[in-house]
């Protein structure tokens, strides 16, 4: 597995980030928490006109009660937001283009590669 540690300012930064991240791949993959999540969800809806939100499936864990990780992906301009444990099991993810996972939040079991694929990008918010 192929891991790229990178650092943030903050989520803005990140969103800039994978904006030019999907600009080259025409996709993206990311496995982070709740608030990271929605705000990626509103900064992609704001980057392409074209941008459609395929399937969003996201609550504060407060009112859904799910506390785990969300994967946040777009293809081809579809935006897909979901859980990404079944049963407190990861789900895989990608194992095609690099996954960006919030190091700080993401559980271990998830660097396994066939969750998450070869390349990884882990990822911290500095603010």
């Amino acid at each position: 597995m192929y891991i790229i540690n990178k650092n943030f300012e903050n989520v803005d930064k990140l969103a800039e980030y994978i904006c030019d991240l999907y600009a080259d791949n025409n996709n993206f993959v990311v496995l982070c928490d709740d608030i990271i999540a929605s705000h990626l969800v509103k900064r992609f809806l704001q980057f392409s006109e074209d941008t459609v939100a395929y399937s969003v499936d996201l609550a504060s864990p407060e009112i859904s009660g799910y506390v785990d990780e969300y994967v946040v992906s777009n293809v081809n301009d579809e935006l897909f937001v979901e859980s990404a444990r079944r049963n407190n099991n990861p789900i895989g993810i990608s194992d095609e283009i690099p996954v960006l996972v919030q190091s700080d939040f993401v559980k271990d079991d998830y660097y396994d590669e066939k969750y998450i694929g070869n390349t990884v990008i882990k990822f911290t918010i500095s603010e």
